[in-house]
């Protein structure tokens, strides 16, 4: 309860949406895949790992020395990025680690690369390698988290899309609800006992209101009344 400006105790108008765990449990479902989380860079704690390979003594000042710049200059621009250094763990359980963690950009850093002047901009999502020299480097990884945000947002509404089914009559409903998986769209009339009756035919509920009677034409698939709501329905799992 809080105290009011009469000095009475009131109670609180909240809502719970469940914005930890039910979001991240979205955010993992939505869309990682077998090797691990793919995380979009937005939400993403690191959005670019940085691997120097060192092998010889040779190299290790040149190296380390790119890494660096190229890490100073992403966080200049705002990037959260980190350099994996750790010479306990081989190149192939690192690859494999930030694979299995999602994080969206990763970048190698060894002698040939320097020598070539060629770098892999690899991005989680799609296992794409992106070639670039030392120069452009910089403007190609940031363009590269756009590119990782940009198809991530995309597919997840694809799917979204694809998984969604607009319906105008309960036949239609209740034949979508029995035999595919997703959501279905339709009219409500705003009557609680009218879903408490689809949820015993179907254990079909309300998920979200997306609509509020701006379509007049619109009817409930259950009553046949004008809705007041376009909603969607889904079952639980």
């Amino acid at each position: 309860k809080f105290a009011d400006r009469d000095g009475k105790l009131n109670y609180v108008w909240a809502t719970s949406w469940g914005v930890s765990t039910r979001l991240m449990g979205a955010l993992v479902m939505t869309h990682s895949d077998d090797k691990g989380l793919v995380l979009p860079p937005t939400l993403a704690p690191i959005q670019v790992v940085i691997i120097p390979m060192i092998k010889s003594e040779e190299s290790k000042n040149k190296i380390e020395e790119l890494s660096d710049k190229i890490f100073n200059d992403l966080k200049s621009d705002g990037v959260r990025v980190k350099i994996d250094s750790r010479e306990n763990f081989t190149l192939g359980y690192k690859l494999n680690d930030y694979e299995l963690k999602g994080i969206p950009i990763r970048l190698v850093i060894g002698e040939q690369e320097i020598e070539n002047d060629e770098y892999e901009i690899f991005s989680r999502d799609d296992f794409n390698k992106l070639k670039s020299n030392s120069n452009d480097i910089l403007n190609n990884i940031i363009k590269s988290l756009d590119d990782v945000q940009d198809r991530m947002l995309s597919k997840a509404k694809k799917r979204l899309n694809d998984n969604t089914h607009e319906v105008s009559s309960y036949d239609k409903f209740k034949e979508i609800i029995e035999s595919q998986s997703g959501f279905v769209s339709c009219g409500w009339d705003g009557n609680a006992n009218t879903e408490e009756s689809i949820k015993k035919e179907t254990k079909a509920t309300i998920r979200c209101i997306v609509g509020n009677g701006e379509d007049k034409d619109l009817k409930c698939i259950y009553s046949g009344k004008p809705a007041k709501h376009k909603v969607i329905f889904a079952k639980s799992y």
